[in-house]
């Protein structure tokens, strides 16, 4: 048992430890966001988590555009293994294929399946989103309907 104010040195690391560095902690600046290609109504801050991770993690942070009045999107899905969202400020909702329309506000956690057939129908001009994603890269999107009212598959 330690006692108070005694700080004991750190033993050596063992060879499976890894050891943080500064690249690791990101201080990310306000005006790093840029509009979402894929969604002009959104914009998008991306981090270094996916590099850092080999592709095998990634972080990003989602705001409606301001500059936008209409936050939705056409129904798509997305080929992640896993996403992981939670919803730091504001309000938006979905329509999800099996469940139907869902609100999220801030604190909620949204964990999202692959292939999950989906769509945004609004949200309020605040709302900003943390992701975790696995792998990190997205290999495609599709996305609903073209002109001829299929489904069109896109690498991104």
């Amino acid at each position: 048992m330690s006692q108070p104010g005694y700080d004991p040195p750190l033993p050596p690391p063992s060879p499976e430890m890894r050891l943080q560095t500064k690249e690791h902690f990101m201080h990310l600046q306000p005006d790093s966001f840029k509009i979402l290609k894929e969604a002009p109504s959104f914009l998008v801050r991306d981090t270094d988590i996916e590099r850092l991770s080999g592709g095998a993690v990634g972080a990003k942070i989602y705001r409606a555009n301001p500059e936008v009045d209409d936050h939705s999107t056409v129904w798509h899905w997305h080929e992640w293994a896993y996403q992981v969202a939670y919803v730091t400020r504001g309000w938006a909702e979905y329509e999800f294929e099996g469940v139907g329309v869902v609100r999220v506000e801030a604190g909620s956690v949204l964990f999202q399946l692959p292939k999950n057939r989906h769509r945004e129908i609004s949200s309020s001009p605040d709302l900003e989103v943390i992701e975790i994603t696995i792998p990190g890269q997205i290999k495609n999107i599709a996305t609903y309907p073209n002109e001829q009212g299929e489904w069109v598959s896109q690498e991104v």
